[in-house]
């Protein structure tokens, strides 16, 4: 039997692995990352469109986003051309293809704008182009207003999180430019509604397994991706609530997901889920850097 092979796990590998790297410098993750970049070029078509996975061929978008980000993020830390014109492969697919809006799954649509919007800020910052800098600007623009139109965040949704977070990190950019601080502004008061309509100390969540969707039993993804934005949001504005809900999240993961310090895809099974473990990694991460800074301010 086949292993499946899922790009899209293949590229939040990527990422996480790169940037766990940024506070820990262990070299390994780096060459896990590249033989992660090396499978999914495998699974890229001659247009350029990375496939759901090796045995489903659809090509669905976001995926190309995601894995664009991770190789510019690689081009970055090696400064090896190849990574670049990958990424550049990757992108140029997207702009030929645009997300298209789906009936049927509303939300998919913001989620691949979020994903997609990673890589045109990063390809920005990376090459300075003002093509790349005008896509990233309307992308952030078209994400905030399809998120109103959605009304109000959904309670530990992880598409959402997706979402706030794509929000969270365009503020993070354009808030080094006065021109785009209305731009700035927008994205960091939608990562902000959206972190107070989840907090887990509002919600009977509080007592239950870290969530998935709303089955209080599954994978923990949401749990993880709710204490990494929060913790990502303390690093922003140093508001201690914010440290405090993340680890409100990432204490539940570690207390009913982990086993053998792998967490758990659900609960029962044998196998550790390993992009859940290296999110719990990242995680890990971010909390200690939140913890350096309120040592240091003497905030706890």
């Amino acid at each position: 039997m086949n292993k499946v092979v899922r790009c899209e796990y293949e590229a939040w590998e990527i990422e996480t692995l790169l940037d766990t790297y940024n506070f820990t410098r262990e070299d390994f993750l780096i060459k896990k990352a590249i033989v992660k970049f090396e499978n999914l070029k495998k699974y890229t078509n001659k247009e350029g469109g990375l496939m759901m996975s090796n045995l489903d061929k659809r090509v669905w978008i976001g995926e190309n986003g995601l894995a664009a980000w991770g190789s510019l993020r690689l081009y970055e830390l090696t400064k090896k051309d190849k990574f670049y014109n990958q990424a550049k492969i990757w992108l140029n697919y997207i702009i030929k293809n645009p997300v298209i809006k789906r009936k049927d799954q509303p939300r998919l649509y913001l989620v691949f704008l979020a994903w997609n919007n990673y890589a045109l800020i990063k390809m920005a910052e990376t090459s300075g182009e003002k093509y790349w800098k005008n896509l990233a600007i309307k992308y952030s623009k078209e994400l905030i207003k399809a998120q109103k139109t959605l009304g109000n965040w959904s309670i530990c949704f992880h598409y959402d999180y997706y979402v706030a977070q794509s929000l969270l990190f365009t503020y993070s950019h354009f808030k080094k430019n006065n021109k785009y601080l209305t731009l700035s502004l927008d994205c960091f008061k939608a990562t902000r509604k959206f972190i107070d309509n989840t907090r887990h100390t509002k919600t009977i969540f509080t007592k239950l397994r870290p969530i998935h969707y709303f089955v209080p039993i599954a994978s923990g993804y949401t749990s993880l991706q709710h204490s990494h934005t929060c913790f990502s949001m303390f690093l922003e504005t140093f508001n201690v609530d914010d440290f405090l809900e993340g680890e409100i999240s990432f204490l539940n993961v570690k207390r009913y997901l982990l086993k053998d310090g792998k967490v758990l895809k659900q609960k029962g099974d044998k196998k550790g889920n390993d992009l859940a473990t290296i999110w719990l990694k990242r995680a890990e991460s971010y909390r200690n850097r939140c913890k350096d800074i309120l040592v240091k301010e003497n905030l706890i």
